[in-house]
């Protein structure tokens, strides 16, 4: 069809291409006959912390009233067992907002005035929200004491791709059977390698992949040369929320100007001291 052309057709036409095992659900869903449940209640302190950055929350009283907006709140009503919740619903809906209150204000995501209710975004609040981080991670990234990093590591920049390769979001890229072996071979000959290791976990694999991706490393492996880019442009996201937890924390020298070198690699897709690659104007011309 001519989707947004209403000058041509006043209709189109949807082609789902599908597995023969998997054509009964799509007909179903088609029909109508699917029920549809919310993913809110697994992210709901994420897009709690957005509301609450974006001003549409800024007190208990907002959180409960945006929370009967959602779809979260229809399917609840309707079948509250499957969002753990008892009926009725308001009251346990309304355990549930303050419970994602309290954890984010716990962890310093937001302000909470107990005086007046108020609620407002702390500068890491904002930066999960402005770049949709996941709680779990910025719980870890909190965690991240500059003076540890910078006693513990013989390279401070190690110590940060580290932490940075420990971040929830890389588990949608975890190590697939076929990737195992050129894995190896590709985290023996890295910055910092991982001899003798088997690269099993997703975050081994973050942690090997930025390192190539910085010094151009190349695989016959096709997806993994795929997932190079993906993973440095995620990496680089997360480097910038990094640099903002460490300006908010104190004795932050070393560990701060290391972070803003390795999110300035990350952008360029180049080691900061490389001497071997050239920096390009456009990215697949030259030979950077």
């Amino acid at each position: 069809g001519r989707a947004g052309r209403p000058q041509f057709d006043d209709k189109g036409v949807a082609v789902i291409m599908c597995p023969n095992n998997s054509k009964a659900k799509w007909e179903r869903m088609v029909q109508g006959n699917v029920l549809l449940e919310s993913s809110l209640a697994s992210n709901l302190i994420e897009y709690t912390n957005t509301e609450i950055h974006l001003r549409t929350i800024d007190s208990y009283e907002t959180a409960k009233q945006w929370i009967r907006t959602t779809f979260l709140y229809v399917r609840a009503k309707r079948q509250p067992q499957k969002y753990e919740m008892r009926s009725p619903i308001d009251p346990a809906i309304d355990a549930k907002v303050n419970e994602t209150i309290e954890q984010l204000h716990e962890v310093g995501m937001i302000l909470v005035d107990e005086a007046s209710g108020a609620i407002s975004s702390t500068a890491l609040g904002s930066v999960m929200a402005k770049h949709s981080i996941k709680f779990e991670t910025m719980k870890n990234f909190i965690q991240i004491d500059p003076r540890e990093v910078e006693a513990n590591s013989p390279k401070v920049e190690k110590g940060l791709l580290e932490a940075i390769s420990q971040a929830t979001e890389f588990l949608d890229f975890p190590p697939k059977q076929d990737q195992r072996k050129p894995l190896r071979t590709l985290a023996t000959n890295c910055r910092y390698p991982l001899k003798n290791q088997a690269i099993g976990d997703a975050h081994k694999k973050a942690f090997v992949m930025l390192q190539c991706a910085l010094e151009h490393t190349k695989t016959n492996q096709w997806e993994l040369s795929a997932q190079f880019d993906q993973i440095r442009r995620l990496a680089e996201r997360l480097s910038t929320v990094v640099e903002t937890v460490l300006t908010e924390k104190p004795y932050n020298g070393v560990a701060l100007a290391e972070a803003i070198k390795v999110e300035r690699a990350l952008k360029c897709k180049i080691w900061n001291d490389s001497r071997d690659l050239q920096l390009t104007q456009l990215d697949g011309v030259g030979d950077g």
